[in-house]
């Protein structure tokens, strides 16, 4: 489903997107909350890309690591957290993950560099 709205936004952005993707196998098999992943793809495109004249890059990389599956979406920018915004999409997120994995469920939201990252750590069950 990631693809498939990348595919689409790329049609919107013409070359102004470019999107790479580093999946571990490993994590192909791990259930995760629905729509956790196409969320962190939209935000990065919607509040990361599209502003920006020159476009820019979006990563998507997934790992496994010690009963962990790791969830990271990159993207050119810098992080804004704008006061008109609810940041409701990220407020989800972040229930979301208390509700089903406890203290165990992790997700941040950082500036490295000229990239805003947001990453997703979840016990593989």
């Amino acid at each position: 489903m990631v693809n498939h709205y990348v595919d689409l936004s790329k049609i919107q952005f013409e070359d102004r997107l470019k999107f790479h993707s580093e999946i571990d196998p490993e994590s192909l098999n791990v259930e995760i909350p629905p729509m956790v992943v196409q969320l962190l793809v939209e935000n990065a495109i919607k509040h990361g890309i599209s502003d920006r004249k020159e476009g820019g890059e979006v990563r998507l990389r997934t790992r496994v690591d010690q009963g962990f599956l790791e969830i990271e979406v990159a993207n050119d920018g810098i992080l804004k957290l704008r006061g008109n915004t609810t940041q409701l999409g990220l407020k989800n997120i972040r229930q979301r993950l208390k509700l089903l994995y406890g203290t165990r469920g992790e997700f941040q939201l950082s500036q490295r560099e000229d990239r805003v990252i947001a990453a997703v750590k979840i016990p593989i069950l």
